[in-house]
């Protein structure tokens, strides 16, 4: 009796084992057509990511890769008293190959996501001007959101510490003739220009301090502390980055209760979007009053048009 419940046990334990090894052997499996799979589907990225378009070819010359061969330059006859050795041979480049190591630049595509102004102004066809400037800003740069900087499209450059910065092509850029410039300033530039503010005074190609030095000069800055924003002001805003300028930012609205703003930034991360902060939020660096601006700007276009 003891010996058949021990053979019992012995099959139990024996079948226990083969079963626990089947499922090893099934959950590798399992693994393996995971992995390949994956990598399938990937494959295409990565290829795509490696595409170059810098016309040339990676290469580096090397014994490797056939690029020298060994030329005699042995004076002396191969006889019994000389032999040939490494000495008398020298290794020379046959390689034709222009030899090339590919660098970010080289994946720069700068056909990729180039836009014209037939392009850019079909995005706020559906807009309906008003001839507020306050109002039509704010409408021209909500038709902008979402908007992103090409990543296929772009320029390295290097910053004071020798380390490489790509800045990527974009509408706003091209639009101020300076496609791979910060564009934050030429962002809002572009919304008061196509908003048909065009006495405003614009600073298409400056930086954002010589564009507030430039609304100060108009009387038509605001410093933050004594000031309650409104829908259509530009809000100067702090990039805390060293490798680019500030930021400029439409106001499209103002929460007084909570002192709050929203308002339509450009060159955001790369992007177009919309941000929310306090109105004298440490970040936020003063305001251009649009109220102002119309004030002192579209009466003189008014004049200007009584006239002719």
């Amino acid at each position: 009796m003891n010996r058949t419940v021990a053979k019992v046990i012995k099959n139990y334990i024996q079948r226990y084992k083969q079963k626990k090894l089947w499922y090893k052997v099934v959950s590798c499996l399992s693994a393996i057509v995971v992995f390949v799979t994956v990598y399938a589907l990937i494959l295409p990225a990565i290829t795509l990511e490696d595409k170059t378009y810098c016309g040339y070819e990676g290469h580096v010359h090397s014994v490797e890769n056939g690029c020298y061969e060994n030329q005699l330059v042995c004076n002396l006859p191969e006889d019994e008293e000389h032999t040939h050795e490494e000495g008398c041979y020298k290794q020379v480049l046959i390689c034709e190959k222009i030899e090339h190591n590919h660098s970010t630049s080289c994946y720069s595509d700068l056909n990729a996501d180039v836009e014209t102004a037939d392009k850019w102004e079909k995005t706020f066809k559906g807009v309906e001007l008003t001839g507020k400037w306050d109002e039509d800003i704010v409408a021209i740069a909500a038709s902008q959101i979402g908007y992103t900087e090409s990543e296929k499209n772009f320029i390295v450059l290097e910053n004071e510490s020798e380390e490489e910065v790509i800045k990527g092509y974009s509408r706003y850029g091209a639009w101020g003739d300076n496609p791979y410039g910060d564009w934050s300033v030429m962002f809002a530039n572009f919304c008061l220009y196509y908003a048909k503010a065009d006495t405003f005074p614009l600073n298409i190609n400056g930086t954002s301090t010589e564009w507030m030095n430039q609304l100060k000069e108009c009387e038509i800055w605001k410093n933050k502390e004594d000031y309650k924003p409104e829908s259509g002001d530009l809000v100067f805003l702090d990039s805390k980055k060293e490798d680019t300028d500030n930021l400029v930012g439409i106001v499209e609205s103002y929460n007084e209760e909570k002192q709050e703003i929203y308002s339509i930034v450009g060159d955001m991360d790369n992007q177009v979007q919309e941000y929310l902060c306090a109105s004298k939020d440490d970040g936020v660096i003063g305001y251009c009053s649009m109220a102002l601006a119309m004030d002192k700007f579209m009466i003189v276009k008014v004049e200007k048009r009584s006239m002719k």
